[in-house]
């Protein structure tokens, strides 16, 4: 059975519907987000790499035992 309804997706910040969904350094989904949103200071998640136990001996552990 074809589904006839559209989901449109718009941003978490402004009401463009140009989003892709954005990921944190560790691939935790943030939510969708445009260009210029996701460029700018308005995400408010860190897009750089999280320093680590196992890559720069301080930080959080990846892998806790």
């Amino acid at each position: 059975m074809k589904n006839d309804k559209h989901l449109e997706l718009s941003c978490n910040k402004c009401d463009s519907t140009d989003v892709e969904m954005r990921h944190c350094y560790y691939g935790i989904p943030t939510g969708y987000w445009c260009d210029s949103c996701y460029n700018s200071n308005k995400y408010p998640y860190r897009k750089d790499r999280y320093p680590t136990i196992e890559f720069d001996g301080f930080g959080e552990q990846l892998n806790p035992d």
